[in-house]
């Protein structure tokens, strides 16, 4: 059971009165709440437990494409130590196959890693693709 509200009960003068009319919703803000519940949504679907399939030792991530490539042809010359992006991914794939126990969440995972759970959406879907992980929520790609 739950609900969901702009503006919590009793902080708005005119909840409920003649005073919350049309003026004080407008288009926006319905856009904006529903790109939140949207967000809300999509953490709700990947905050689940997940199970490494291949516990034992890293996997083959280069074969899979999951190992960032620093230094390709199509990045060659603005390829540095400072490439942050692909050296953040390898790192949350790593975090997330090492502590896919069935028993820790994402939500954990993603406090661990520093990162916002939506961060964690892209690799996990990823890990899932290559069968590299199952979570126990049931969902499917």
């Amino acid at each position: 059971m739950g609900q969901v509200a702009r503006t919590a009960y009793g902080s708005y003068q005119g909840y409920h009165t003649s005073l919350d009319d049309k003026q004080f919703m407008t288009i926006e803000a319905v856009v904006d709440s529903i790109d939140q519940l949207e967000k809300l949504l999509l953490d709700i679907e990947i905050a689940g437990k997940a199970l490494n399939l291949r516990p034992f030792g890293e996997p083959q991530l280069g074969k899979r494409g999951l190992y960032p490539n620093m230094n390709s042809p199509l990045n060659r010359k603005t390829s540095s130590d400072s490439l942050l992006d692909g050296r953040q991914e390898l790192n949350a794939i790593l975090t997330i196959l090492s502590d896919s126990d069935g028993k820790t969440t994402m939500i954990e995972i993603a406090d661990k890693l520093n990162l916002p759970l939506s961060a964690l959406q892209e690799v996990i879907e990823k890990l899932e693709v290559h069968q590299l992980v199952s979570f126990n929520s049931g969902r499917t790609l």
